[in-house]
């Protein structure tokens, strides 16, 4: 019986996902991208969820970061984005109808597609930078009483 080396022994143990240079797939990417506007399409129709609304705060939050860290011209429209979703989300809250105005529509539509524009600009390591930034705001965000 043949000996397993020591590099065999240590490669067994690695993980399968892929290396931090190597980008998703097209599929995958588009996928990023078309979901979001589907909820947001949905809020046009009238066929809105919460999570709906959490999809596109999700990528909206997510632009947010790109746009702080690599964009900075795309920063005050993916702000006024944010605020948009804000002001929405109080509104469910206090009336308990989810829904937006045309102007928090439009804020939202250009925020989404900024944040399209910048994903496919920005590197496999700044998508993820931005993404556990995004993912670690929210954990914190939830622990809050």
């Amino acid at each position: 019986m043949r000996k397993t080396s020591a590099y065999a022994r240590k490669r067994k143990g690695l993980p399968t996902y892929l290396p931090i240079n190597m980008r998703f797939g097209k599929e995958t990417e588009t996928k990023l991208q078309l979901i979001p506007h589907d909820s947001l399409a949905n809020f046009k129709s009238g066929h809105q969820t919460e999570p709906d609304w959490h999809t596109l705060a999700a990528r909206c939050n997510l632009g947010v970061i790109l746009a702080r860290d690599h964009f900075p011209d795309a920063s005050d429209a993916m702000q006024g984005a944010v605020l948009a979703l804000t002001s929405s989300w109080e509104r469910y809250k206090r009336l308990g109808k989810l829904g937006m105005t045309g102007e928090e529509y439009n804020a939202i539509a250009l925020g989404l597609v900024l944040t399209d524009d910048m994903q496919l600009k920005s590197t496999r390591r700044e998508m993820d930078a931005a993404m556990t930034t995004v993912f670690r705001q929210a954990a914190i965000f939830d622990k809050q009483p």
